[in-house]
């Protein structure tokens, strides 16, 4: 049995493994809220192989708010790194 906690990405909430999250895993296995595998959750085999049945352990925060201020930060980092570098070629 999975002990599950609720995260959040970018794309909404996420339930994820806390032996994972205490590991040193780095791609997290997403689950449903019932504990079951995501990837074994969905209908079809073509929405099985366009969504992505892990999560970098980088882009999981404890809030949607947390989520969306860094990629906002991360966002706004590559817009400014883009500015300077078309400023020096």
């Amino acid at each position: 049995m999975v002990n599950l906690v609720k995260c959040y990405t970018i794309n909404g909430a996420v339930y994820i493994d806390t032996e994972q999250l205490n590991g040193s895993i780095t791609n997290l296995t997403i689950y449903t809220c019932h504990g079951t595998l995501f990837s074994d959750a969905e209908k079809s085999e073509g929405a099985r192989t366009r969504g992505k049945s892990w999560v970098h352990r980088d882009t999981i925060f404890a809030s949607q708010d947390l989520a969306e201020q860094n990629y906002n930060r991360v966002l706004l980092a590559i817009q400014n790194g883009s500015r300077r570098y078309e400023d020096t070629h």
